[in-house]
């Protein structure tokens, strides 16, 4: 990289005296037009295939052309032109020394087909039905994160030399970043319902069917409730309807038929089990009580497993959280003590104490944020896993055998359904 750097006329990719030793903190230019313009692409071209592949296996049918897919096609096509423009430039500008100027090539080139595969990646949703992209919001967040410190070194330059000292040049960043800012928060909204949705109709939806990935990730769609809540008192009509996968029409249905294909594979190995098995003498009593236990505990396997199938994924997603939140846990006293450390020594920049509060006050409430996402999945996953096992033994108990009432009282199966499922939350 400091070759690349070094062949482009930069300074190498990273000098402490003028990062961290100094009271006018800046990076290198090399690690501005390599590190902070790759780093967004190469997540985008690792993550994006596989993204791509999940569409392919979930989608939900097309959603219309609208007003928000358009704008944010023809953004993503803007910032492509803007590249290929910058990389004319300097085809033209400098083509007698082009190998200098190798950098000032390459990230442009980049950059472009990394924006176009984010134009492929909108048009690829839209034909899926996915309403909100978090590989884009995500892409979106990086790219202007990593633009704010070139933002910075061109206001501080404008300041310094004056604005038209290189016009054109300032001109086209602010115009890209604008257009980078843009995209992010048109990525904050959700895109309407796929044409091939069948929704009823209700008179009071659950907001959250329409909301967008931040919207969720903050909440946001719940606070309509709680103004409501402050102005007046609720009442039941204030509520939202249920979702239609957390309705126990649609939840016993999905699970009945996993666990009645999983009953039929367990009654074929049993039978292919018992058919290769010689035939003697009658079972001694010992024995029918063993092949009794051992079916039992199969069958009791056989729930689990079902159970893992349906409600695993999002499980998942709440053990996924719990791993952020306690990364960011684990990393807060760490921040905390540099922050004391800076306290006690004297001779410290000041930028330095403003950038360890600031670490904390994100760190903080990054914690916090996915430890609400954390307790909302394991909630939802025990509402479901609940409704789920109480519609299978109220089914049961309807088409349960006179011989099997004998070994089971009604006051048992009411146990079942009404206490003992209510442990799994």
């Amino acid at each position: 990289m400091d070759n690349l750097c070094s062949l482009s006329g930069l300074d190498p990719l990273w000098d402490w005296n003028l990062t961290w030793y100094t009271p006018h903190p800046d990076l290198t230019q090399c690690f501005q037009h390599t590190v902070l313009v790759w780093f967004p692409c190469m997540y985008l071209w690792s993550c994006g295939p596989l993204y791509l592949v999940y569409l392919w296996f979930t989608g939900q049918g097309g959603i219309s052309l609208t007003s928000l897919c358009c704008a944010k096609t023809v953004l993503g096509l803007c910032l492509v032109s803007f590249g290929f423009l910058e990389v004319f430039y300097v085809l033209v500008e400098r083509s007698a020394e082009i190998h200098q100027h190798m950098v000032f090539l390459l990230s442009p080139v980049i950059r472009s087909l990394t924006m176009l595969l984010a134009v492929c990646v909108i048009q690829w949703e839209r034909m899926k039905g996915c309403r909100s992209s978090v590989l884009l919001f995500l892409f979106w967040t990086l790219t202007v994160v990593c633009s704010l410190v070139p933002l910075r070194a061109n206001t501080q330059q404008i300041i310094e030399e004056g604005f038209f000292t290189d016009a054109m040049r300032f001109i086209a960043f602010f115009v890209y970043f604008s257009l980078q800012l843009t995209q992010l928060i048109l990525s904050c909204f959700s895109d309407q319902r796929p044409s091939t949705d069948t929704h009823t109709y209700k008179k009071n939806p659950c907001p959250v069917e329409d909301a967008s990935f931040l919207s969720k990730m903050l909440f946001w769609w719940f606070g309509g409730l709680v103004i409501r809540g402050y102005r007046t008192p609720l009442q039941a009509e204030d509520l939202w309807c249920l979702r239609e996968e957390d309705s126990s029409d649609c939840i016993i249905a999905d699970l009945e038929k996993d666990w009645a294909r999983e009953c039929s594979k367990l009654q074929q190995k049993e039978c292919s089990l018992s058919g290769c098995r010689p035939t003697g003498p009658k079972l001694t009593e010992q024995t029918q009580l063993l092949k009794k236990l051992r079916q039992e505990q199969n069958s009791g396997f056989c729930l689990f497993r079902v159970l893992a199938r349906s409600f695993g994924p999002f499980f998942l997603k709440g053990i996924l959280f719990l791993i952020f939140h306690d990364i960011f846990m684990f990393s807060i006293p760490q921040v905390l003590s540099l922050l004391l450390g800076f306290m006690r020594d004297q001779d410290s920049d000041l930028w330095k104490g403003f950038m360890f509060a600031l670490l904390l006050f994100l760190l903080s409430s990054l914690q916090s944020l996915f430890n609400h996402q954390y307790m909302y999945s394991c909630f939802t996953v025990g509402m479901r896993v609940k409704t789920a096992v109480m519609g299978l033994v109220y089914r049961k108990s309807l088409v349960i055998s006179s011989a099997a009432r004998q070994s089971c009282t009604v006051g048992e199966i009411v146990n079942l359904v009404s206490a003992d499922t209510q442990k799994l939350m």
